[in-house]
């Protein structure tokens, strides 16, 4: 897609940045079963609970554990399946006399689980396909006012989104997306973006997305049609990873 789905804008805050440590381990069984740990600074390149440039304790970084598995279910099927979950133990803050204070039970987790249909035949599968994703987050944490800073009172929240892509000849690829999120401090407010896109593939190394996304609440605020266009190129040689394929 052109766009961010707007769970992940909100849940994870823009890209999935992260500064610190990571390692996984793959288990010795007959089936992809892979494990993931990392110690980050913080998740989210726009995430401003943390300050990548501040230092503190490790008690507030956020620690992430992942566990994914790739099955093929048939000779045109496969799926990929994960669960994952990140924990913040605690947060400092500054009140607004600017003393820094530690507040009690300020611990964050996001959790998340997501799937992955992929339906690639073996006969003619270059130019044809079928991909289905979808992810579903779960954000609980200990909210606080922008003005004053002053905790809010626990909050649980949920969001996600779903997409298809067809794979529909040499150059042409069609989806549409939906996304659901709630709010993080008012869990009733929930935004609902519907899009759809096209690609199409103009060379191996060039592509064109053309995508209208409409999106709406069921408060007052305003509903948003948005127009996008977008052109990738790649230049010089460059290698897909078995995590990077798509249709």
């Amino acid at each position: 897609m052109v766009d961010r789905p707007n769970s992940i804008d909100t849940y994870i805050g823009g890209e999935s940045q992260t500064d610190g440590l990571e390692v996984s381990w793959l288990f010795p069984t007959d089936i992809y079963l892979n494990a993931t740990f990392g110690a980050y600074n913080k998740l989210g390149a726009e995430n401003d609970r943390m300050d990548n440039t501040v230092s503190r304790r490790l008690s507030e970084f956020t620690y992430l554990g992942r566990l994914n598995t790739y099955l093929d279910i048939a000779d045109n099927h496969s799926v990929e399946l994960g669960v994952t979950s990140a924990f913040t133990p605690r947060r400092v803050v500054a009140d607004v006399t600017d003393t820094v204070t530690t507040k009690n039970n300020t611990w964050r987790s996001l959790n998340g689980a997501d799937l992955t249909y992929r339906y690639q035949p073996a006969r003619g599968g270059l130019y044809n396909g079928f991909l289905w994703g979808t992810e579903i987050m779960q954000n609980k944490e200990q909210r606080f006012d922008p003005v004053t800073l002053r905790p809010t009172g626990r909050q649980t929240a949920y969001a996600g989104y779903t997409y298809i892509q067809l794979k529909a000849g040499l150059r042409w690829r069609p989806g549409a997306m939906l996304d659901l999120t709630e709010d993080q401090d008012n869990p009733h407010k929930l935004t609902r973006t519907a899009e759809a896109f096209v690609q199409y593939d103009v060379t191996e190394f060039q592509a064109l997305r053309l995508a209208y996304s409409y999106a709406a609440s069921n408060t007052s605020d305003p509903v948003n049609h948005t127009l996008m266009l977008q052109w990738t190129a790649v230049i010089g040689h460059h290698v897909h990873g078995f995590d990077m394929r798509s249709l």
